[in-house]
């Protein structure tokens, strides 16, 4: 061992050039054969080094062209030059029209839309009327009621307007606007998308403009009662709120009245700036009449029905047939007790008299005391189709009515609202709106004329308007047209 001491060289010689260890003693040769191993693997791990670049694989091989080609950004030349218009990026917001919004009734309700019924939309404050009028009336003021015949353009009065825009816009006309007519107000009530909210009835008396329709406050049929002159509001009746439910409308209400209210009986609460006594009518399109009431002790509205829905009246199969006729229901109050309303009398067989096409619906009108509730039908008041438009003067001695073929009538009545005469008008059209003279001798009607109507000539003009304004003297026996006026498209 001491030989091998003194003859090996150092281990880091052997790890520098293990081949230059010569053995000089035999008996030390396998351990020397075994060293001179071990440090021949070790060196050759110590100066293992990279492969020179000339020997690596060549950059043409299929993975690395594709991997470079797929993370290459595109040159400027091959983008795209212009972006659809349908991109998201590039689509501008727009505001959908009125017909294209979700539906909110009731039945739409139930679904996923039940939460798109309270999401406010933008309104525009506008003192004008933005979609079609549906309801207008109009009082004189009962100091300036003077005869007919006498210049009625400066008296004062106040005319209310309301439709599918969902507002009452208010109109005035006074000494102080010399006899024009200024836009007073503006009244709006709760609405929400779609139709909800729409008017399509309005009445208007002693300052006070009843407002009802398209009801969006959790039912359908639905009323405010508003003063004109400051839009305050004065009482609003929801079903199931101020009265039974089981009597309160459950459809869109279509039209109503107030009962006429003399120059004599204007007695006002003085808080509620109402009429004690006054009545309201109300009619739905399922033919529901009510009659509301305030009672004067606790200033609480009520109501009771006077006739009951068609499913009620006729059965559900003549209901659900009639349905489409109820476009129009018109109703008017024939003095302070009696309401006149449309009541359905089957269809036209081939053995009438009238030369009314077979299968037209047929109505008559039907007279309803208010205090009693009896109901009789008035002679010679027969309507076809539909009854359109409706008016009786305050005392309740002159009723006028249309239907949709183009028929009018007026009816004349005692003091006791017996029925004395009736009278047919030639309107030479449909008589779409109606309104006596507070005196009750005189009637303006607006009128959709037919082609070929009296008065047009052989061949009618298919670029003249078919809208006119008509004035009529009811006092005749046969009444008779005053003045007609075009009014211009």
């Amino acid at each position: 061992m001491d030989g091998l001491r003194k003859n090996q060289q150092p281990w880091s010689s052997c790890l520098r050039d293990p081949l230059i260890t010569v053995a000089k003693d035999d008996d030390s040769m396998s351990l020397r054969l075994l060293l001179c191993f071990l440090s021949s693997a070790a060196a050759c791990f110590l100066v293992a080094a990279a492969p020179p670049e000339s020997k690596l694989p060549p950059a043409s091989s299929n993975w690395e062209s594709n991997s470079e080609k797929n993370h290459q950004t595109p040159s400027e030349a091959v983008l795209p030059t212009e972006v659809s218009d349908q991109s998201p990026a590039q689509t501008k917001p727009s505001i959908p029209a009125e017909t294209e919004l979700p539906d909110t009734t009731e039945s739409a309700k139930s679904g996923t839309l039940d939460g798109l019924a309270i999401r406010p939309w933008l309104r525009l404050d506008l003192k004008a009327h933005t979609a079609m009028i549906r309801a207008v009336d109009v009082e004189i003021d009962p100091i300036d009621r003077k005869s007919s015949d006498s210049d009625q353009s400066a008296a004062s009065a106040t005319l209310v307007s309301a439709g599918d825009d969902k507002d009452v816009h208010v109109w005035k006309r006074n000494e102080r606007s010399r006899g024009k007519w200024v836009h007073a107000r503006t009244i709006r009530w709760p609405v929400v998308r779609g139709p909800r909210g729409r008017l399509y009835a309005l009445a208007l008396s002693a300052g006070k403009v009843a407002m009802a329709g398209h009801g969006a406050s959790g039912g359908l049929g639905e009323i405010w009662i508003v003063d004109a002159n400051s839009g305050r509001l004065v009482a609003s009746l929801i079903s199931g709120s101020m009265t039974d439910a089981n009597v309160a409308h459950r459809q869109v209400i279509a039209a109503m009245d107030w009962s006429p209210m003399p120059a004599s009986r204007q007695k006002y609460d003085q808080e509620a700036n109402i009429e004690w006594s006054q009545k309201l009518a109300s009619i739905d399109v399922e033919g529901r009449l009510l009659l509301w009431q305030r009672d004067s002790n606790t200033g609480l509205w009520s109501a009771k029905a006077l006739v009951d829905s068609d499913s009620e009246e006729y059965g559900e199969p003549i209901a659900r047939a009639i349905r489409s006729r109820r476009q129009f229901v018109p109703l008017s109050f024939l003095g302070n007790d009696s309401i006149v309303v449309a009541k359905y009398q089957g269809v036209v067989d081939k053995s009438d008299p009238e030369t009314i096409p077979a299968g037209t619906a047929k109505w008559s009108l039907e007279q309803i005391d208010t205090r009693s509730g009896d109901r009789g039908l008035l002679p010679g008041s027969t309507l076809y189709e539909f009854g359109v438009a409706m008016d009786a003067s305050p005392d309740g001695r002159t009723l006028v009515v249309s239907d949709a073929l183009g028929n009018a009538k007026r009816l004349r009545f005692d003091r006791q609202s017996q029925l004395i005469d009736v009278a047919r008008l030639q309107l030479g059209g449909v008589g779409v709106s109606l309104k006596i003279h507070p005196n009750g001798d005189r009637m303006i009607c607006g009128v959709q004329r037919f082609a070929n109507a009296p008065g047009d000539g052989d061949q009618a003009n298919p670029n003249a308007s078919n809208s006119e304004l008509q004035i009529w003297d009811l006092e005749p026996m046969q009444p008779k047209l005053l003045s007609r006026r075009t009014v211009a498209k």
